[in-house]
């Protein structure tokens, strides 16, 4: 005995397959990244840490900050092209601070400048570890 198949089923045979056969697509790269933050203007430091995720270039995630610096869980997006990476973080009253740096496996450093709004200039640096 033999039997034909449905004409309806060989397209639907080679989608499955092809479905199956598709790469899947590269999960995005999330990282927490812990360390100081140093205001060099007002000779200040606090404990920080960095959420980023990675998507191609684009840079999204959460900075958190302690006391003494302006303190809370504050949005972030930016850029990385190869080991520099740029991060904004703006605040709801009109300042934000953007971080500059070298991001690489073991961490992010580099340095930031706070302004905005009518506020007063504020540069420092930072380093963060995994």
């Amino acid at each position: 005995m033999n039997m034909k198949p449905p004409a309806w089923i060989l397209p639907l045979v080679l989608a499955a397959a092809l479905h199956a056969a598709a790469p899947a697509p590269l999960p995005a790269d999330t990282r927490l990244l812990k360390g100081t933050l140093e205001n060099t203007t007002h000779a200040v430091s606090a404990p920080a840490r960095f959420e980023l995720t990675f998507e191609g270039e684009a840079v999204r995630g959460f900075l958190t900050v302690e006391a003494p610096l302006k303190a809370g869980r504050f949005p972030v997006e930016g850029t990385k092209r190869g080991a520099w990476c740029e991060v904004i973080c703006r605040y709801e009253d009109g300042t934000r601070t953007v971080f500059r740096g070298v991001i690489d496996d073991t961490g992010y450093r580099g340095t930031y400048v706070f302004g905005g709004a009518g506020q007063l200039v504020q540069y420092g640096r930072f380093e963060t570890a995994r």
